[in-house]
């Protein structure tokens, strides 16, 4: 029933056992300062133990000794030549015989040149606290006020520890409350050093305090200890970083990303970047383009690149609208343009996902309920500065651009200062965006079949631990042992339900949308361009356009069953055949200033002529004359004689200008022989027979 080192609840007393003898028990008393090993007979401790008068508790000093084992190094000196002292006196048979205990202790006085008492007390402590070595370390956790202010008040106690004089100043409640306010404002928030943060300091206390001598200002060290006491390192990092980089690059990460994925097509990533390479035209490889747009669909599960695009869009939800309609896309045809035939089926899969995440530019638009309704998909787009929510793309790109930037003319870098040597990498830019796309594929496709995911893929608790971590491997593996999620889109399907849309108006030009104007021939019929307005069914209609090129829209006809008609550009708007929507909104803008100087260039020649007609009309009324001969009847009814005497004046002078009937004074003998061909032309004689008569 009883072991050594259990510890017994007898009488409101705690015992520890510490020997058995041949039919007895050696107790220890643990509540009491001067205890000694008893020895008691076991049948009674038995009996007592049967009627609940001895209970066996929990060692109260387990937790101590369990920690002690951490201690540092000097503490573990001192136990050991504390054991050292009393190792003969606790490992002797006969420790609790009084008489042999004193034969013991006094061999170790001998010995060691110890007192009785240190004696009494590491044997003491040794039969308390556990029967072990590490009973002989101290709790030295409370000890020395660690973290608690302590309280001066007509000086500072202890001996200088430090070189310099010694300042008399004392640290107050006033002071820490000064230490708090300017650690807070100068060294939190504006990070500055400790040592500026502590000249803020010396300024204020010398404005509140109007002290001389620097001796009555608190040291630095005394702030810094003050700053030690009250503020937390993790706290500090926070505020000194900006919560965006705190959040994307320093806090720390409870999770992996797979554990939130089922299977492969469950979740993918899409991103966007502007490559850090320069193109140049395909025509003329003169021509700098500039940086294109890569943009990458990625399946989480299995890593692979399922979606991509490569182009000179912006960065946007048309862009992203561009690479995903790629991931639904056989792109067989693509590989075979860049020089890859026997691309094995399956490396790249033409498939949708069940749940969708970009960030808010590139995926945030009213389209969100035609993605969740019409093709069950969920989307979710990431925080602000938040790339490390979706850092499995981020990576993918970065990866891409690895592949080209340390081969490739053109790669951008930062610009280098002519005196110190540097170039711009954008005169040596002679990859043409083809080209660029060749690179592409092929990192893509290299890292879907052979790319090595053993560094940073963390396996589920049922992967096998022979299946490679390569994308193409995780794929396959995938499908065979998880939930299946992959679903089939229609291209046409989705890019109808996702490129953007618009308001078209209805006018006797046709569709109007941004100044641009289309037309219909089956509109036309249906009344939609009459002059008369009310013979048109709508005012206006939603359709859809593709940025890219303005050429054409698709308006959508309401009804029970939508009608979806394109309409090509009308002749009204040829200038905008073949633009952008961007470049039309440019070529608007230039064309609305042109007019718009047009228009006040006429309207300063306008006020200029309204000047001179008020001018005219002066003069005007200067020469009216003052009173007629001829009364006014009169002078009405010689209007018709006065307009025909006008009209052969006008006739007059006209004929003393010349007319084209003079004749010929002067011939040039070499004509002479062209002139009589002439006359004899039957024409020129008719006219000149009609000319006589």
């Amino acid at each position: 029933m009883f072991q050594i080192n259990d510890v017994f609840n007898m009488d409101e007393q705690r015992y520890r056992v510490i020997a058995m003898p041949v039919e007895h028990v050696v107790l220890f008393n643990l509540d009491e300062r001067l205890a000694e090993p008893e020895i008691h007979p076991r049948l009674p401790l038995e009996s007592l133990a049967d009627d609940d008068g001895l209970i066996r508790i929990k060692d109260p000093y387990a937790e101590h000794i369990a920690n002690a084992g951490y201690a540092n190094k000097k503490d573990k000196a001192v136990r050991d030549r504390r054991f050292k002292v009393i190792k003969d006196i606790v490992s002797d048979t006969e420790f609790f015989i009084s008489s042999r205990r004193k034969e013991l202790f006094k061999e170790a006085r001998l010995n060691h040149d110890k007192k009785s008492k240190f004696l009494w007390q590491q044997c003491r402590l040794y039969w308390k606290k556990g029967l072990v070595p590490n009973a002989l370390i101290g709790k030295l956790c409370n000890s020395g006020a660690r973290g608690k202010i302590r309280t001066f008040v007509d000086s500072r106690g202890g001996p200088n520890k430090y070189k310099q004089q010694r300042t008399k100043a004392i640290v107050t409640q006033a002071v820490r409350s000064m230490f708090s306010s300017v650690i807070n404002k100068f060294y939190l928030i504006e990070c500055k050093s400790f040592a500026q943060t502590y000249r803020k300091f010396q300024a204020r206390y010398h404005t509140k305090f109007h002290v001389e001598n620097s001796k009555d200002i608190p040291t630095i060290n005394q702030m810094r200890q003050h700053y030690k006491m009250e503020y937390l390192e993790i706290d500090t990092l926070k505020k000194q970083t900006d919560k965006y980089k705190y959040e994307k690059d320093i806090k720390a990460k409870s999770s992996t990303i797979n554990t939130q994925v089922n299977g492969p097509g469950d979740i993918f990533e899409t991103d966007a970047t502007l490559a850090k390479i320069f193109l140049v035209c395909e025509r003329d490889r003169s021509l700098i383009i500039g940086k294109p747009t890569l943009m990458l669909v990625k399946d989480i599960f299995s890593r692979k690149v399922i979606g991509w695009y490569l182009g000179f869009e912006n960065p946007s939800y048309y862009s992203n609208v561009l690479a995903l309609a790629s991931a639904i896309t056989d792109n067989t045809n693509e590989f075979k343009e860049a020089g890859f035939e026997n691309v094995p089926k399956g490396l790249v899969p033409v498939t949708f996902c069940q749940q969708l995440v970009a960030d808010k530019g590139e995926l945030n638009t009213h389209h969100g309920d035609v993605l969740r309704n019409q093709f069950g998909i969920t989307f979710s787009t990431t925080r602000s500065y938040g790339s490390d929510a979706k850092g499995m793309i981020e990576r993918a790109i970065r990866s891409v651009e690895q592949s080209f930037e340390d081969d490739l003319p053109g790669v951008a870098e930062a610009i280098k200062a002519k005196k110190q040597g540097g170039k711009d990498k954008r005169l040596e830019a002679n990859v043409t965006l083809r080209e660029l796309r060749k690179y592409v594929l092929e990192e893509i496709l290299i890292h879907n079949q052979y790319g090595n995911l053993s560094g940073n893929y963390d396996r589920d608790e049922d992967m096998p631990v022979d299946l490679p971590l390569t994308p193409s491997s995780l794929w396959q593996w995938g499908i065979l042992n998880r939930m299946g999620t992959l679903k089939s889109v229609s291209r046409k399907a989705f890019l109808l339900a996702m490129l953007p849309r618009g308001k078209a108006t209805t006018s006797v030009n046709g569709f109007c949308f941004n100044g641009i104007y289309y037309w219909s021939d089956k509109f036309e019929k249906l009344g939609f361009f009459e002059k008369i307005r009310s013979l048109c069914p709508y005012d206006e209609l939603e359709f859809i356009y593709e940025p890219s090129c303005m050429d054409n829209i698709t308006v959508v006809l309401p009804g029970k069953v939508p009608e979806f008609v394109q309409c090509p550009i009308a002749d009204l708007s040829r200038y905008y055949r073949s633009c952008s929507l961007q470049e039309v909104k440019v070529l608007q803008k230039a064309i609305g200033q042109t007019d718009a100087e047009t228009k006040q260039e006429h309207e300063d020649v306008l006020v200029d002529r309204e000047n001179k007609k008020e001018q005219f009309i002066k003069e005007l009324k200067k020469k009216k004359p003052r009173g007629y001969l001829e009364s006014d009847a009169a002078r009405i009814k010689g209007i018709p004689k006065n307009r025909s005497e006008a009209l052969a004046q006008e006739r007059a002078e006209r004929m003393e200008e010349g007319t084209i009937f003079e004749p010929v004074n002067e011939l040039d003998p070499n004509d002479e022989e062209h002139q009589d061909e002439a006359l004899h032309n039957p024409e020129v004689a008719d006219l000149l027979k009609n000319k006589r008569t």
